[in-house]
């Protein structure tokens, strides 16, 4: 179980902006990227002797921090982007824009499935423009907005032909509200 919770990649749903409005862009990361972030969490929100956020409040800004990481990860090293997939909207967005398309992924998402695997060696050129840095910042009150976006992330494997449902699948939640799977959960960045 260990060597499961330090390999892989985790997918993580970043707020960006488009032409058409708020959305988020689903990129994933080695777990091995992550660790470290969850480690500077655990000294930011813990203490000596407990390594993690105690307090319940203080979840939403760990998880808005977390995101800021991330954002600032990819920013900085768009090569630790391993995939990554976006609302069909936002994709032609940033196809017409930034000339981003489509991945290699062999495996297409079905028409119902609103999403686009983007090629994740050219999102780094948009990554600067499109971010909302501003909306994953940890200095934010605490308070939680009834009118906020759903942010989530959920780990999943690394493993060739991902299905877009089962173990590891993305399940929607709104803010405040208690995800029903375990390995998702929800926060307003």
């Amino acid at each position: 179980m260990s060597e499961y919770l330090h390999t892989g990649w985790h997918e993580f749903f970043l707020p960006v902006t488009s032409r058409h409005g708020e959305a988020h862009l689903r990129v994933w990361i080695d777990m091995a990227e992550v660790l470290p972030m969850l480690r500077r969490l655990d000294r930011l929100f813990g203490d000596e002797a407990h390594p993690y956020a105690m307090r319940i409040e203080e979840i939403p800004a760990a998880q808005r921090e977390l995101i800021r990481m991330v954002m600032d990860l990819v920013l900085e090293h768009p090569e630790a982007v391993r995939r990554v997939a976006a609302p069909r909207q936002l994709a032609a967005d940033l196809a017409d824009r930034f000339g981003i398309g489509p991945s290699e992924y062999p495996i297409r998402y079905p028409q119902v499935i609103d999403q686009v695997d983007l090629d994740p060696a050219h999102i780094g050129l948009a990554l600067p423009f499109i971010l909302r840095r501003h909306r994953g910042a940890a200095s934010e009150p605490e308070t939680v907005d009834d009118d906020c976006p759903t942010v989530f992330h959920t780990r999943t494997p690394q493993v060739t032909g991902l299905q877009p449902f089962g173990p590891g699948a993305m399940v929607p939640v709104q803010c405040g509200q208690v995800p029903a799977d375990q390995s998702t959960s929800a926060s307003c960045p």
